[in-house]
This record gives structure tokens, sequence and C-alpha cells, in this order.
């Protein structure tokens, strides 16, 4: 009796392992394909996974080696105080110059339109070549 329960115990021994090892060849097919899956999403996604990383990259090289403010401040301050000092001179002109009367300006501001173009003009134009001409032939 005691050889009958043995060899019981044997043959249920020996089916465990047959459908353990089944159980594990089925769970590494499985794994396999699901790998295979991942991969193919991956190559699917290969360039936002590669602009993702040179963009973090990039992004932790400018913090890690860029100047602080107050080194770019300590710099640049005297740009930043004409800048300022330049507009607030405009602004104060602006302010305090006397503009045309209302009597002058229509009230579609075309007055203002004509003064601008005229300055423009000039701007852009240049003196003509005739006038150059003229006070070079002067200075002889």
């Amino acid at each position: 009796m005691h050889q009958i329960v043995m060899a019981k115990l044997r043959l249920l021994s020996l089916e465990r392992k047959r459908t353990s090892n089944g159980a594990e060849k089925n769970i590494a097919n499985k794994t396999h394909r699901s790998l295979m899956e991942f991969r193919e999403k991956l190559l699917k996604f290969k360039f936002h996974i590669i602009f993702a990383f040179v963009f973090s990259l990039l992004t932790v090289a400018l913090v890690t080696y860029s100047p602080g403010f107050l080194t770019v401040l300590s710099y640049f301050w005297p740009l930043f105080l004409s800048t300022a000092l330049f507009l607030a001179a405009v602004f104060f002109f602006a302010r305090t110059s006397d503009l045309p009367t209302s009597s002058t300006i229509s009230s579609d501001g075309s007055g203002v339109k004509l003064a601008a173009e005229g300055i423009l003009d000039y701007v852009v134009g240049g003196q003509e070549e005739e006038t150059l001409l003229d006070s070079f032939t002067k200075l002889d």
C-alpha cells in the first residue's frame, strides 16, 4: 500500500512538472509576444521619443550652463538704462511739445498721416543727388 501511494505521488509530481513546464512555456510565449508588441509600438513613436530626449537634454544643458539673471543684468545694465532714458525722453517730448491745434488736423487724423509720410519720405529717400552735387561744387 505504501508503494502504491508513493507511486501515485510520483505521478502527481511528474504531472505537475509537465503542466508547470507547459504553463511556463505558455507564459514565456505570452511575454515574448507582448515584448514584440511593445517594440513595435516603440518603433511607431521613435521620432517622438528622440525629440523628447533631445529636448530634455537641451533644457538640462541650458539650465546648467547658462549664466544667472543677475549676471546678464550686470552685463547689459548700460543698454537697459539708455533704452529706458530714451523712452522717457520720447514720452516727455510727446507730452510737452506743442501739437497742432484741432482746426488744422481733421478728425480722421489725415493731417498727422501726411506729416508722418513726409518725414518717412525724407528718411527713406535721403537727400536728392542734385542737392548733394550742388553742395560739393560750392565747396570748390
